[in-house]
This record gives C-alpha cells, structure tokens and sequence, in this order.
C-alpha cells in the first residue's frame, strides 16, 4: 500500500540529511504546569496521598449565621 504523503515525507527526509548540525534548531523547552505532589508521603509500599480540610465557611461566616 502506498500512502500519497509518501514523496512529501521523503522528501522532508532529504532536506533534513542535507542539513548541516551548525543549522539545525534548538529544540523547543519543555514548559510544564504541573504541580509536584507535596501532600504525599512513602509508606514503605507505595506514595500515598495526605488529604487536605477543604472549608467552605470560615470561622466568622458560621459564627454570623448563628
């Protein structure tokens, strides 16, 4: 089976080994948003999450409505 971008990879196959290493370009920087896991700690076993109280109402809301 032939795949019709075959020539258009090819063809990018013979421009990039006709490149010389001075002009290749510099790969792109990785750029990650995640966070790292602080609330975890190592049991021995596995990475296990410590959860953390989420509250929806301080002190001075629950306090007002009372």
């Amino acid at each position: 089976m032939i795949w019709f971008e075959d020539n258009t990879i090819s063809a990018e196959l013979v421009q990039m080994r006709a490149l010389q290493p001075e002009q290749w370009a510099k790969p792109l920087a990785i750029k990650s948003d995640a966070k790292p896991i602080l609330n975890a700690r190592h049991d021995g076993h596995v990475w296990r999450r410590v959860p953390e109280p989420l509250r929806y109402l301080t002190d001075n809301a629950e306090n007002a409505s009372s």
